[in-house]
């Protein structure tokens, strides 16, 4: 069995431009969150929880959009590798993985 690495698994969407903005989006949230969790306990406790809120809120706007407004591949490139970033930086989501 051969591990395939989240950067191998990125390039196969053949979406560069959508990791890329997803991939800084995520680290600049997980940056300011950790900043925060420094006088937060209750981010502290749950740092993921508290920077997924942000993103999902940003980032649902392709995943729950109508066909009109992005295609069904679009979508489905943008939840793979929302998932996979994820990971990436050590965080599951249920939801986004199921997707």
């Amino acid at each position: 069995m051969t591990n395939v690495t989240h950067a191998q698994a990125l390039d196969k969407l053949a979406a560069r431009t959508l990791v890329q903005n997803l991939d800084e989006d995520i680290a600049r949230q997980l940056g300011s969150t950790l900043a925060y969790a420094k006088y937060d306990r209750a981010i502290a406790a749950d740092p993921a929880a508290h920077a997924l809120v942000p993103l999902l809120r940003r980032w649902n706007c392709v995943l729950q959009a109508g066909a009109d407004a992005a295609s069904p591949i679009y979508r489905d490139k943008t939840a793979v590798a929302l998932a996979i970033l994820l990971h990436k930086y050590g965080i599951a989501d249920a939801a986004i993985a199921a997707r």
